[in-house]
């Protein structure tokens, strides 16, 4: 079951609340698979997680869960010198104020080659001042968010100092999911601090991104949920 605040189709894109509810087995119980601890125990109904081992009365059907959330349109903001973190964050500040100068992808926007793909305008249609506010929104603004930390493969691929794909191993994208390859932009090249790595046992030459971790004869159940609104291809 998936729920989204939505409140209005056309108008109120970027509110920012997804969620799921998965339903298990009468009698059965979730597990951290990395640790051990139950699921669902607090008050408020967490911790919860993106995968877990559900463990059913009969052992003999138990078995691992990974669950993948999409949902589109999320306003977000680049990081900046203020920010406490190196995360994405929303586009509205503490105060209220919308900071159009790192706004990604937002209404002001017109279309520009690779990487940005997109590229914002200085004024508004019109020439009213950013942001530019829209009673329907019709072209599509922000991004799509996933449950999941995401590594862009055209960032991994694209060279920085050419403005163009990488040569060699860099750019190719038979190795574009290999954490061994050194990309040309240096940030891709390390393990983000903050959030710590989502799973544990990474390799080297495994991706950056949370891995489904098991063993070979495990029953193993996927979901994806595209929770969106407009594209849901």
């Amino acid at each position: 079951m998936f729920t989204h605040d939505h409140f209005g189709p056309s108008t109120h894109q970027q509110a920012g609340l997804y969620s799921t509810l998965a339903v298990q087995p009468r009698g059965s119980s979730w597990v951290d698979p990395e640790t051990g601890v139950p699921f669902g125990g607090r008050v408020d109904g967490g911790p919860t997680s993106w995968r877990a081992n559900i463990i059913t009365a009969d052992p003999n059907e138990s078995y691992r869960e990974f669950l993948f959330q999409f949902a589109d349109f999320q306003q977000l903001i680049r990081p900046t010198r203020s920010s406490r973190t190196s995360l994405i964050l929303i586009a509205w500040s503490r105060v209220g104020k919308f900071d159009a100068q790192n706004v990604i992808n937002g209404p002001a926007r017109e279309e520009a080659p690779l990487p940005i793909a997109v590229a914002r305008l200085a004024q508004c249609p019109g020439g009213v001042p950013l942001p530019c506010p829209e009673a329907i929104m019709a072209k599509d603004p922000g991004t799509t968010v996933v449950n999941y930390r995401n590594e862009p493969i055209v960032s991994r691929v694209f060279d920085p100092r050419t403005g163009a794909q990488a040569l060699g191993l860099r750019g190719g994208l038979s190795f574009v999911y290999r954490s061994d390859v050194l990309r040309a932009d240096a940030r891709l090249n390390v393990q983000p601090a903050e959030p710590a790595p989502l799973t544990a046992d990474v390799r080297p030459g495994d991706p950056f991104t949370p891995i489904m971790r098991a063993y070979q004869g495990d029953k193993i159940k996927i979901r994806a949920q595209g929770g969106r609104h407009r594209r849901e291809s």
